[in-house]
């Protein structure tokens, strides 16, 4: 009997242990990030994880040694000495594998709130299962998706059926993928500051044949363009912002 239901329990929990490596790039807002780091800590128990924090070019040039000093486990830092936008803060971290071994890659932005536990579970179980529909890229529904796509939004603990996504992109807020898709579709664009990377990726993995998802059963909180609101009355930066839509925008209609 116990051999039996041991079967049952890992024939229905294929994602369970399976390591993720949890990407945050971040630029100012470190009381966000203190408290993303306290949220994982607090969710995540089903699966395995290592966090790369990638500091872009914060102003507060301190922040990364006093994490240090706490020497939390299972965290690295890595650093921009300049800001160089949200792509290249990811790809400085899929480049630079926390454990080459790690074949799952989760990315957030570190303004998410987490309140679920099995949030990162779900995640994974959504992805293998939507494998035969050629699902690469699989997001969770959160109450701020900062696009116009009814598909991502939710209020928390309103459940819905997995989606493959027919139009739209995830925007990164938090993502599941595995590792293996960035060298069959490449890195993230690099623009200044952010703007279009994620619509990009999503464009150059629909032209590889790959579909992105919703998962149905994860929930995130998101309070959206957190790290960008820092420069909300800056005209030189919201300039840059615009152009990087527009770059993104001709780049895919002209195919």
């Amino acid at each position: 009997m116990a051999e039996k239901v041991l079967k049952t329990t890992l024939e229905v929990e294929p994602f369970h242990m399976v390591p993720v490596e949890i990407i945050i790039p971040i630029h100012n807002e470190h009381a966000k990030v203190v408290r993303l780091f306290s949220d994982i800590f607090k969710t995540v128990s089903r699966n395995r994880y290592l966090i790369t924090l990638v500091d872009d070019g914060s102003e507060n040039k301190e922040f990364l040694l006093q994490l240090r000093e706490k020497k939390l486990p299972g965290l690295r830092y890595l650093k921009h000495d300049k800001c160089m936008g949200f792509g290249a803060s990811v790809n400085t971290a899929l480049k630079d594998p926390f454990n080459s071994s790690i074949s799952y890659v989760a990315i957030m932005h570190s303004d998410v709130i987490l309140k679920e536990t099995n949030w990162l579970f779900n995640l994974g179980k959504s992805l293998l299962s939507l494998r035969s529909q050629n699902v690469k890229m699989i997001s969770p529904l959160t109450d701020n998706p900062v696009v116009d796509n009814l598909v991502l939004k939710s209020a928390h603990n309103q459940k819905k059926e997995d989606v493959v996504l027919q139009d739209g992109f995830l925007p990164m807020y938090c993502v599941l993928s595995h590792r293996e898709l960035f060298k069959k579709v490449g890195l993230l664009k690099e623009l200044p500051y952010a703007g279009g990377e994620a619509q990009e990726f999503a464009w150059r993995m629909r032209k590889n044949g790959f579909k992105q998802g919703v998962c149905g059963s994860s929930w995130v909180g998101h309070e959206g363009s957190a790290s960008l609101n820092h420069y909300k009355n800056n005209q030189k930066v919201q300039q840059i912002l615009r152009k990087n839509y527009e770059e993104v925008d001709s780049l895919i209609k002209s195919t």
